[in-house]
C-alpha cells in the first residue's frame, strides 16, 4: 500500500480526538460489564485506544495522522468515530459550545 493509499486519522481538534478516546473508554467498560474483557474486541478496541492516546500526544491540530493498526483495530477506532458522530451533527467541546464532528480515517482498510 502506497503512502498516498495508507489510512489517515483526520481530526479537527484536540477535543475530537478526546472526545473518541471518552468513547473508547465507555465501550470498554460495556464489554467489560458484558464479561467480555477477554474477548478479540476489547483486546482490538484497547490496541486502538492506546494508539489514539500516543498518537495525539503532543499533536498539532488540525491532523492527519497514518493509522498504524491492524485491520481489527481500525475497525474499532471507525466504530468509535461513529458513535461520537452518531450522538449528533454537533457535540459539545467540553466548553458548552456545539462544535461539528468531523473526525473520520481516510483510506480506511479495516473490516468492511
Amino acid at each position: 500500500m502506497s503512502e498516498i493509499d495508507s489510512p489517515l486519522l483526520v481530526l479537527t481538534s484536540e477535543e475530537e480526538a478526546t472526545a473518541i478516546l471518552s468513547m473508547m473508554e465507555g465501550m470498554l467498560d460495556i464489554l467489560k460489564d458484558d464479561g467480555l474483557q477477554n474477548s478479540p474486541d476489547y483486546e482490538d478496541l484497547d490496541a486502538a485506544r492506546e494508539w489514539l492516546s500516543k498518537a495525539t500526544e503532543g499533536q498539532t491540530f488540525p491532523a492527519r495522522i497514518p493509522v498504524g493498526l491492524s485491520a481489527a483495530e481500525q475497525t474499532m477506532l471507525r466504530n468509535s468515530i461513529a458513535n461520537v458522530s452518531d450522538q449528533g451533527e454537533f457535540w459539545d467541546d467540553g466548553e458548552g459550545s456545539a462544535q461539528p464532528f468531523t473526525a473520520i480515517i481516510e483510506n480506511y482498510s479495516g473490516n468492511p
